[in-house]
């Protein structure tokens, strides 16, 4: 019987459903100033069409959809976000909502928060 020979992984390649590798996608990840809020780091995310940008540090999403939205300093969950674009009934915001990358892919922010190795808080899961 042959022997197989160890492969060595390379941290830069995961692997998609399929088992194909790929390269690990660079997030489009912004830094911003906001008042009382010191220096956050923000991901552009989109649910059902709707815009927003996912805190990092608070895990908390600014609805970015129109005006009245942008003023405000609501913050709002990822359930809470979810139910705000309109899929109320959905229930799997990990799924929904997904991260929009420099290169124009939309991978669901579940998978791309489980490449980039980002801890999910507990009352998150």
């Amino acid at each position: 019987v042959p022997r197989r020979r160890a492969q060595v992984k390379d941290p830069a390649v995961v692997k998609n459903k399929g088992g194909r590798p790929r390269k690990k996608q660079e997030p489009s990840v912004k830094r911003v100033k906001e008042e009382g809020d010191g220096d956050s780091t923000f991901v552009d995310v989109i649910c059902n069409g709707m815009p927003g940008q996912f805190q990092l540090a608070s895990w908390r999403i600014r609805c970015t959809c129109c005006k009245e939205c942008e003023e405000s300093l609501t913050r709002l969950s990822p359930t809470e976000f979810e139910r705000h674009a309109g899929r109320v009934m959905t229930k799997k915001w990990k799924a929904s909502i997904r991260v929009e990358l420099d290169n124009g892919e939309r991978p669901p922010i579940g998978r791309w928060l489980e490449e980039n190795d980002v801890p999910v808080p507990e009352g998150q899961r």
